[in-house]
């Protein structure tokens, strides 16, 4: 799986209904399920087989130095906002992951078992 280039203005994704790019992701501000700000999404995530969005990273944190990765499975938008299906803890408590170009096979697999129940298929069975 690897980051979004944001100079890639292939149209892709965020997921089957959400009808937004990977690009158009980036920089926005990023909303619990409930509506509470997280923060600035940095950095997108496609699946490397289909190319469709699947992780997303978000400044939490002090100032919002750490990045911490969130599924895009079930997110839509809200206004200027994309609402992610799960809460600000859970993403803020999610294991760490490297933000490099390529999520490694066991970062992909940490991140698939925390957010399991949260994640559709697509993101179980992503091509790493």
């Amino acid at each position: 799986m690897t980051t979004n280039d944001p100079r890639n203005t292939e149209d892709r994704t965020a997921d089957d209904t959400e009808g937004r790019t990977a690009v158009d992701m980036q920089g926005r501000t990023a909303v619990d399920v409930n509506g509470a700000k997280i923060g600035k999404i940095g950095q997108v995530y496609v699946d490397d087989r289909s190319g469709q969005p699947l992780w997303v990273t978000i400044g939490t944190g002090l100032l919002g130095m750490k990045e911490s990765f969130a599924p895009v499975h079930g997110s839509r938008s809200d206004g200027g906002s994309l609402r992610l299906a799960v809460s600000k803890d859970m993403i803020k408590d999610a294991p760490g992951v490297e933000t490099d170009a390529h999520i490694k096979d066991h970062e992909n697999e940490a991140l698939r078992t925390y957010y399991e129940g949260y994640i559709g298929g697509s993101a179980q069975d992503a091509a790493v």
